[in-house]
């Protein structure tokens, strides 16, 4: 497992500023690039933190999804099988 924080405050109250908001990936960081970033502070007590796993994309998008013809049953039953697949992974490595 890896701590993506690098120190940057992310709780901000007054003169009172800390790295209190946490994030952990575990085999990511050795498939995937993974950046954590504080984003700037809009008027809350805590920072809103953007993390991106994967490299960036081009922006462009090559396939969409016809929504409204979805076979949503076969979507659960899929995502179902692939959930557990990632459950057992994460729990054995």
């Amino acid at each position: 497992m890896e701590v993506l924080n690098d120190g940057t405050h992310t709780y901000h109250k007054g003169d009172y500023s800390a790295s209190l908001d946490l994030t952990i990936v575990k085999g990511l960081q050795n498939s995937y690039p993974v950046k954590w970033t504080v984003l700037d502070d809009i008027n809350f007590d805590h920072s809103p933190i953007l993390t991106e796993v994967g490299a960036p994309g081009s922006g462009v998008v090559s396939l969409r999804k016809d929504w409204s013809n979805m076979d949503w049953n076969k979507y659960e039953e899929q995502s179902a099988e692939v959930l557990v697949e990632l459950l057992i992974k994460w729990e054995t490595e």
